[in-house]
């Protein structure tokens, strides 16, 4: 018991009584400087220069007035929470806080919260001219030697990060910089590099400032500090090294958090660093108007620089750089962590670079209305809204896509701006799975360069084109390199999707590797649209097509049209021969001149399930294909593309009650289906008998499906 009363006496409420130095025991009312587990406050009107280098934790910093930090000499705060409503000052943007000095904040105990409740939050370091580049040539693995693009201010002591240039995004590593060269543009490394970092052909790997001289630090790595920004608050960050923050598995708990502040404008968050986080980088929740730029990220756990709830608008990432972003757990989709998560089209992301993620690089993840904090009071549809900008952005050395709109099994997403969007030149290379995967509408993808990934791009869409870009299957690039059993340039799905004015090199084929500049989704049980198209392609050594496993649904009824030629490339099936179709044995395709193609969805509309076996055949050529259920075709329904003007049995009939719909086309098509005897009706918004009749030496209904109808047998 006296124990406890000895810490109670220990323990005080300290008050400041006039402006001056922290060190001064003038300043404060108990005539004595705070000490070990003291409450202390800043009182208004009050400005306490900080002047001292202690580790004596201060349990509770209220700062009402301003809490001034000292330019001229080193300091070190130690505190278990601050609550700033006043101003904390640590230089300004004319007087920031010179190189030579060195600034710390150690937030550590049990609360380990520094939050800013309507107040400033001025954080001043020195400036850089840059805080990140790229490598100009290839650093080797054993060397010591980074030659970089451009010229840095770095210095003999300061740490920095190499990316990783291959499939594994924890190929990234920190050294420390022993010397710089005159002209600034190459650095000599204390110890050698693990890993080769590619710089050449559009894969440079990115090197990244971490030391400054302005340091906010927690104490443990999976239960650490966190710095809050709520209310008006006004936070402009600049020149800081953010490490060993955000708690793991914690709701609110970031490095760096715009918590409902609503509008953010003057806020910015500018040359820092965030190293080790255990919980995101940047966060901006229900914030707006904020500015994120030339910031360094590395070695932090779930999704880094993050929208929250869907309702943030015109924030803009500029130049922003996150490297080996792992798997955290605070939501459920930070097991497959993005680098950038963005949940509001409607901000800017310009020369931003994810260098290395074990989920994704970009992630739009973009729903019908606003979630969290903000789904009460908000009617916005993130899915629906405009995209401000994204341009020039890269991604790579990620673990599953590059960029991916989609909601990758965690909700349903598919983006439908209501004004196209354009996204501008993305570099995606060296990503396992894809390099542009998208789910949504009236998107286009323009300028952009990819290379060495699984597949380039591919669209779970509508109406979405790559365009006016290069795509690269093999570049040189053999930083430590993982098997894949096949690269495709670009992959068609779903649709109509297009590909145009588009470069393919380096894509073949070399032992069990297949490669191809143009194939399809491979294993696809999913209907594909007759009308995906392709145009002006140019092919530098590279098979220009493939499509293989010709076994289900989406890659048996695969229809690829040439927009300018009219010519049709389709799978290597007797089904699709027509006369005229050339056989391409390596490509295990046809080329075959223009066929127009409608589709035919036999359905179920009172899912009785009727059937899970369906064969069609085409009575001009007695060629057929057999179906089974899977994917789209299931549960009684079959999706299937066929070439206009041809007549076709369907195996399936006696139904009580079956739906044909034919629609993507202008031409009809007859389908006999088996019936013991004729319908008592077949329906459709004015229908003829004409159309319809019933074959009584075959017992075979006879119908003329016209496009865009459906028509209901009833038996």
């Amino acid at each position: 018991m006296q124990w406890f009363i000895a810490l109670a006496v220990q323990a005080a409420t300290i008050t400041s009584v006039q402006s001056g130095n922290w060190s001064d025991v003038a300043t404060w009312d108990a005539a004595t400087v705070p000490g070990e587990h003291d409450t202390v406050e800043v009182a208004e009107d009050h400005t306490v220069t900080y002047d001292a280098v202690s580790d004596v934790v201060i349990d509770l910093l209220t700062i009402n007035g301003t809490l001034d930090f000292s330019t001229d000499q080193n300091t070190r705060l130690t505190l278990d929470e601050a609550a700033v409503y006043g101003s904390w000052q640590m230089g300004t943007t004319d007087n920031p806080i010179p190189r030579s000095v060195t600034t710390q904040v150690a937030i550590t105990g049990q609360t380990e919260r520094l939050g800013v409740y309507n107040g400033i939050f001025s954080v001043h370091g020195a400036n850089h001219d840059r805080t990140w580049t790229r490598l100009a040539i290839t650093a080797p693995r054993d060397s010591k030697r980074l030659r970089l693009k451009q010229a840095v201010d770095w210095q003999v002591g300061d740490q920095i990060v190499i990316a990783s240039t291959s499939y594994d995004p924890t190929e990234a590593e920190a050294h420390t910089i022993a010397a710089v060269s005159n002209n600034k543009k190459v650095l000599t490394l204390e110890d050698k590099l693990d890993y080769k970092h590619y710089g050449a052909h559009h894969e440079f790997a990115e090197v990244g400032l971490l030391s400054h001289n302005i340091q906010f630090s927690g104490d443990e790595e999976y239960d650490a500090g966190h710095i809050i920004f709520n209310g008006s608050t006004v936070a402009t960050v600049v020149g800081a090294q953010f490490d060993t923050l955000g708690t793991y598995a914690t709701l609110a708990q970031y490095p760096l958090h715009f918590h409902l502040v609503g509008d953010g404008t003057g806020s910015y968050i500018k040359q820092v660093s965030i190293t080790n986080s255990s919980n995101r980088c940047i966060t901006i929740h229900a914030t707006s108007n904020v500015l994120i730029q030339d910031n360094v990220a590395y070695h932090t756990k779930g999704h880094c620089y993050f929208l929250e709830d869907g309702v943030e608008e015109d924030n803009q990432f500029i130049h922003n750089l996150g490297v080996d972003t792992a798997a955290g757990a605070t939501l459920d989709s930070d097991a497959e962590p993005a680098t950038f998560w963005i949940t509001n089209p409607q901000n800017t992301y310009r020369r931003n670079s994810a260098a290395g993620s074990a989920g994704f690089g970009y992630w739009f993840f973009l729903l019908d209305a606003a979630t969290g904090m903000s789904a009460e009071d908000s009617d916005i549809v993130p899915r629906t809204m405009r995209l401000q900008e994204f341009s020039n952005n890269t991604t790579h050395s990620n673990g599953e896509r590059g960029l991916t709109i989609d909601g990758e099994g965690f909700d349903s997403v598919y983006y439908m701006p209501t004004k196209p969007a354009t996204f501008d030149s993305v570099t995606a290379y060296k990503n396992a799975s894809t390099g542009i995967w998208v789910r949504g509408r009236d998107l286009t993808f323009t300028d952009a360069t990819l290379l060495d990934n699984r597949i380039g791009a591919s669209f779970a869409a509508n109406n979405v084109t790559l365009t006016k870009s290069l795509v690269i299957g093999e570049s040189g690039n053999d930083s430590t390199e993982g098997w894949m059993p096949y690269k495709f340039g670009f992959a068609f799905y779903d649709g109509p999707v297009h590909v145009r004015q588009t470069t393919f090199k380096n894509f073949k084929t070399e032992g069990d590797q297949t490669q191809a500049a143009v194939s399809i989704l491979p294993t696809n049980p999913y209907a594909m649209s007759p009308n995906n198209s392709f145009a002006d392609l140019t092919f530098t050594h590279a098979q220009e097509f493939f499509i293989d496993d010709v076994t289900h649904a989406g890659d048996m009824f695969a229809v690829l049209n040439n927009s300018k030629t009219g010519a049709v490339t389709l799978p290597l099936l007797d089904f699709h021969y027509t006369a005229g179709c050339v056989t391409k044995t390596i490509w295990n395709v046809y080329v075959c001149p223009h066929i127009d193609y409608g589709r035919l969805v036999f359905n179920d509309p009172r899912d009785k399930h009727y059937t899970d076996e369906l064969t069609i055949t085409r009575l001009d050529t007695d060629a057929s294909i057999d179906m089974v259920e899977e994917g789209s075709s299931s549960g009684g329904r079959f999706v299937l593309n066929l070439p206009v003007n041809k007549t076709y049995r369907l195996s399936a009939g006696n139904i009580d009650e079956l739906a044909l719909e034919y629609d993507k086309t202008n031409t009809s098509i007859i389908v006999r289906l088996p019936y013991d005897t004729a319908p008592s009706r077949v329906t459709e918004l004015g229908l003829d008998h004409e159309y319809w009749s019933y074959d009584t030496d075959t017992n075979e209904l006879v119908l003329e499906l016209r496009p865009d109808r459906e028509y209901v047998i009833y038996r």
